[in-house]
């Protein structure tokens, strides 16, 4: 039954595109002794972005480490950024360049999903919000 929901259309009142106001940022590092990161990157912007009804959960990696407020100013990363999913035929087919090195499925499902959740979260928050680390 979930397989046909995108054919009956989005919801009613959900926009087709988003707005830049719409999206909601957080900026995330991996921390000292942290196992179970599971991005390639060590810092990056977690990013939610309501279309057509769902919640999207975006990564927006750094190759190198910045301050905070520096790296929501360079959201122009010269990585494309990735679509945090915990659905396993997306990470199937997800370009492994993002992940920590010899991750399996089952480890990406597994060290994704607060990843997700959390994404999810900010969604919650009013439009145009940036949270800062640890605040969700």
């Amino acid at each position: 039954m979930a397989s046909f929901l995108p054919l009956a259309g989005p919801p009613v009142g959900a926009s087709f595109l988003p707005q830049p106001e719409d999206v909601r940022f957080q900026v995330i590092s991996k921390q000292a002794g942290e196992k179970d990161w599971p991005f390639a990157a060590e810092t990056g912007t977690l990013a939610c972005v309501p279309s057509l009804g769902f919640r999207i959960v975006v990564f927006f990696p750094y190759s190198v480490t910045m301050r905070n407020d520096e790296a929501l100013d360079e959201l122009q990363s010269k990585e494309e950024p990735l679509i945090v999913t915990v659905d396993p035929l997306q990470l199937l087919f997800s370009d492994a360049r993002y992940f920590v090195a010899s991750m399996t499925i089952e480890d990406k499902i597994r060290r994704l999903g607060p990843y997700v959740s959390l994404g999810k979260k900010l969604c919650d928050q009013p439009k145009g919000a940036i949270v800062g680390p640890g605040e969700l």
